[in-house]
């Protein structure tokens, strides 16, 4: 559980990505494949990076996933889980001052990738 206070979001609440859309699948018949399994955290399951766009075909990146539609092909390397939905133009992505907006996959990368950060003095600009 973390312990960041409203006040450490200096990046502004509005401006911070708390949530995100994750698609959930059931577990393939040759393995698990734990994404989007909010019951608990293993391995990160509940994580998602703002690395790339919504529904990227850049691959997660996990060390017990599997290459299991409707997700992108998965690798071993870094443990990275990008944000998925069914939405086909984008995914709802909660931010940390409780409004819920809905990021279209065109979004800029640079505004994107400053939602995943709470402290690091980036001007993101608007998700639109």
């Amino acid at each position: 559980m973390s312990k960041t206070k409203a006040s450490e979001v200096t990046d502004g609440l509005s401006k911070t990505a708390l949530l995100a859309e994750c698609i959930v699948v059931p577990d393939p018949p040759n393995g698990i494949d734990c994404r989007g399994g909010y019951f608990n955290a293993f391995y990160g399951e509940t994580m998602f990076s703002t690395g790339n766009p919504p529904n990227t075909t850049v691959g997660d990146g996990m060390s017990y996933t599997r290459n299991w539609p409707p997700l992108a092909p998965t690798g071993s390397t870094a443990h990275v889980q990008y944000t998925r939905s069914m939405h086909t133009d984008g995914a709802n992505v909660a931010m940390a001052d409780g409004a819920v907006r809905f990021v279209t996959n065109s979004v800029n990368a640079a505004v994107w990738t400053a939602t995943g950060s709470r402290d690091g003095g980036e001007i993101p600009g608007a998700l639109d």
